[in-house]
């Protein structure tokens, strides 16, 4: 199954828009090439709720782990359209196990592209999800407001953070049409592939599964 993964991850890359990473053997050791993330895994003393599975072996520190719980990273509102609506609690959740992701997980390096961006010069590309773990984030968020489909490219930014660009908050339901494929693949830029088999690879390298 993990080679079958690593196969398909490369055959989907892009050619023009990114360059894959020339993968080694997954035992290396490596993190992604980001702003807050360490230049190798290793273990932390402590992490922060959400993101405590990782502590044994992880890219991201307890104060990364922490200000991803409560604050602000990257400057960037998951409540963006407070105005409407706070945030569900269960939403934000859900939100927050991403990031625990993104920030500490140093076992996808062959879903690792490189990028030209001014926080991060790596980013995650079509890393598999559980159609089980998708369905349940998106169930999560249904009725909670966003401005927009794609949180990488749509917002606009300032000295503030990501605001709305021209757009009116609706629910999460109607700007992916109901689609728990489209919310999960969409959401951030394809860095997800919903994956209908029931192995996919949180179980091929024994990760956290409470996305």
């Amino acid at each position: 199954m993990l080679a079958f993964l690593l196969l398909q991850s490369f055959i989907s890359v892009p050619v023009l828009s990114y360059v894959a990473i020339e993968y080694l053997k997954i035992t290396e050791k490596w993190c992604l090439d980001g702003k807050f993330h360490k230049s190798l895994p290793g273990p932390e003393d402590e992490l922060h709720s959400q993101c405590t599975p990782w502590k044994s072996f992880s890219c991201c520190t307890h104060n990364i782990s922490k200000t991803l719980h409560y604050g602000n990273l990257y400057n960037f509102d998951l409540n963006h359209c407070a105005h409407i609506k706070p945030m569900s609690v269960g939403c934000k959740r859900h939100f927050i196990q991403d990031s625990c992701f993104y920030e500490c997980e140093p076992n996808v390096r062959p879903w690792a592209v490189r990028v030209n961006m001014t926080d991060r010069k790596e980013r995650f590309y079509k890393v598999p999800l559980c159609q089980s773990d998708c369905e349940a984030w998106y169930r999560a968020c249904e009725n909670d407001y966003t401005c927009a489909k794609n949180w990488v490219t749509d917002f606009k930014w300032g000295p503030g953070g990501n605001k709305c660009s021209n757009s009116k908050c609706i629910t999460f339901r109607e700007m992916f049409q109901n689609s728990s494929k489209k919310f999960c693949e969409g959401i951030w830029d394809v860095a997800w592939r919903r994956d209908r088999r029931h192995q996919s690879m949180y179980e091929d390298f024994g990760l956290n599964r409470n996305l």
